[in-house]
């Protein structure tokens, strides 16, 4: 069980406090702030730069790596008063769950990339948030793959959080 006094003591944990404070809009103090080139290659990128309209809901997507980091990071989040949806299950299910995304009023999905990436179609994501920093490429452009394709009306941004163990590596 996760101990939701423990995940809102978000002082002993980086990554989440930036996540929650990313989502949220507020300044990132707790974690690197090193930026990490974005380009990917094998991904066909398109050129588009219209900004999202204002009257329009912004939809978040999170990549994580492991189903745990998956459940901890939606526990947290739904602690901190941030709605979100998990994307899992059969195809049926994963259909029904990014149609509510699509649709519906909550902004946030979380989606397990090493189990749930595959096969998805998102250009309505406004923002992707890659929670852990993904070494292999074929995975991060599994991911990228989701939301950053033909079909786009409007500009998309991607955002990696590193400790600052991974920004000395990266």
């Amino acid at each position: 069980a996760i101990d939701e006094k423990e995940l809102l003591n978000l002082s002993k944990k980086p990554r989440l406090k930036a996540l929650v404070q990313l989502l949220k809009g507020q300044a990132i103090d707790c974690i690197s702030d090193k930026v990490v080139p974005s380009d990917t290659p094998g991904l066909l990128e398109g050129k588009r730069h219209a900004p999202w309209p204002a009257d329009k809901q912004k939809k978040t997507v999170i990549f994580t790596m492991h189903p745990e980091s998956t459940r901890v990071v939606g526990a947290a989040l739904a602690a901190s008063g941030i709605k979100n949806l998990v994307l899992r299950g059969t195809r049926a299910m994963k259909d029904s769950i990014l149609n509510e995304f699509q649709n519906g009023p909550v902004h946030v999905l979380l989606i397990t990339a090493s189990h749930d990436c595959s096969g998805i179609h998102m250009p309505y994501v406004a923002t992707a948030i890659e929670y852990h920093h993904v070494i292999s490429e074929a995975v991060r452009a599994q991911m990228r793959g989701r939301y950053h394709r033909q079909g786009r009306d409007y500009s998309s941004e991607c955002s990696t959080l590193l400790d600052e163990a991974e920004a000395a590596r990266v």
